[in-house]
């Protein structure tokens, strides 16, 4: 629960304009779509720097997949 809690710290309210405006080169259907939209959310996202490399010094540890990389909190694993 309190992972939530923290997660729920990183929300804003969004701009629907901002947010149909930066969709509308996508597809009009798309467009009509969020013009349904009543209020929407933004996360907070970060931008890391990239590791060295996926071992770890003694080489018994190694990232691979998502674990390799930075994923975004609403974004269950695989779905990507």
């Amino acid at each position: 629960m309190s992972q939530v809690l923290s997660l729920r710290k990183e929300l804003i309210v969004g701009d629907l304009k901002e947010m149909i405006d930066n969709f509308a080169p996508w597809d009009p259907l798309l467009v009509r779509v969020l013009r349904k939209v009543k209020d929407c959310l933004k996360w907070n996202l970060a931008d890391l720097p990239l590791l060295n490399t996926s071992r770890s010094k003694s080489g018994r540890v190694v990232l691979i997949g998502d674990a390799s990389h930075a994923t975004l909190p609403f974004v269950p694993p695989l779905t990507a």
